[in-house]
């Protein structure tokens, strides 16, 4: 056999060794990941694509709902890592694995506000920010569902470090907040507030397949890393 022959044949075999690394690396599901957090989305994207337990699948992380709503409704995703609402507004959710953190499945609200006028007694009347999970329309069903108050006004805004400046503005007489963003807040943004009320407890994300996909099923992120999680703002992931 000539040395041109052995060429040609070692180009050969480098060349459908790509096409089937680049199969492989592409026939996993892909994974679309929303939820209101001040943790960087590139960085949770990075974390969750690189993790053992989703080789081969692709990952997109949104920072903001309607981006993330949008793909889902073109039909890009086959799982989702989304606000454990999500399933109100998208009957296709199925085998949902709940994420933790420390110990625990849920969380609850805090009702935030500047102006010391405001009082469980009296909010009902005030207009309330908190970040868009949902859309306009059930984003009203869901804090009404939540706190058991039917706010005058709700203002959605597309990202958690959007919320205290809506209130120091006066855009919003109060903000409904996750605990670990009024945390990264008050880090940020040196405005007085105080605690009206809580809401009642809300799961923390869920893992939901939105297609079927044998090979690559929703229970096979039960396996995300510590590291990944961490990343994310989360402990560990458990069967609903």
């Amino acid at each position: 056999m000539t040395s041109t022959t052995n060429k040609k044949l070692f180009y050969i075999k480098m060349i459908l060794g790509v096409i089937f690394v680049t199969k492989a690396s592409t026939s996993g599901a892909d994974i679309g990941v929303f939820f209101p957090t001040f943790k960087n989305t590139k960085s949770i994207e990075k974390a969750i694509k690189d993790d053992k337990a989703t080789s081969g699948n692709k990952t997109f992380a949104f920072a903001k709902f309607t981006e993330f709503n949008s793909k889902v409704n073109e039909g890009s995703f086959d799982i989702v890592i989304a606000p454990s609402s999500f399933p109100s507004i998208n009957k296709s959710c199925k085998s949902p694995l709940q994420i933790t953190k420390k110990g625990k499945s849920s969380f609850r609200y805090k009702l935030i506000a500047v102006d010391k006028k405001w009082n469980k007694g009296n909010i009902a009347t005030g207009s309330v920010g908190i970040v868009d999970e949902l859309g306009r329309r059930a984003m009203k069903k869901y804090v009404k569902d939540i706190t058991s108050i039917k706010f005058k006004k709700i203002k959605r805004v597309t990202k958690p470090e959007d919320l205290f400046p809506l209130m120091s503005l006066g855009n919003a007489d109060f903000v409904l907040i996750r605990p670990e963003n009024l945390a990264e807040s008050k880090q940020q943004f040196k405005i007085d507030t105080f605690e009206i009320m809580e809401s009642k407890p809300v799961n923390y994300p869920i893992i939901c397949e939105l297609k079927k996909n044998p090979k690559n099923s929703v229970g096979n992120l039960k396996k995300l890393s510590a590291e990944t999680l961490k990343t994310m703002g989360f402990s560990a992931v458990r069967d609903l």
